[in-house]
């Protein structure tokens, strides 16, 4: 389809919302929600449950990192929710 003369020409594509994703993986084209109060509360108790009180606000993922002190030794630690479920945690250094 060819525009005339003096016509503006449309994407059909971009008439209708955009430009499909490459494949099948539409994840990647969406924009994250925000997490829900559950899965920050969930959040919160897998870090406290391995010893750690976050000291920042819910990075609203799993998989960013969130700051935290240990509740044994006291220091800072950076972790993410998805490496504390899988087990990491402080190694109880002393503090300096």
């Amino acid at each position: 389809m060819t525009a005339k003369a003096g016509q503006r020409w449309y994407s059909l594509g971009m008439l209708i919302g955009g430009h499909a994703p490459i494949g099948n993986d539409a994840r990647y084209y969406q924009r994250s929600p925000q997490a829900s109060s559950e899965q920050r509360d969930e959040a919160w108790a897998v870090m406290e449950e391995a010893g750690l009180t976050p000291t920042s606000r819910y990075p609203e993922s799993w998989t960013k990192p969130w700051q935290s002190e240990c509740i044994t030794c006291g220091l800072p630690r950076i972790f993410t929710v998805q490496q504390v479920y899988d087990g990491r945690s402080c190694s109880h250094r002393p503090p300096a």
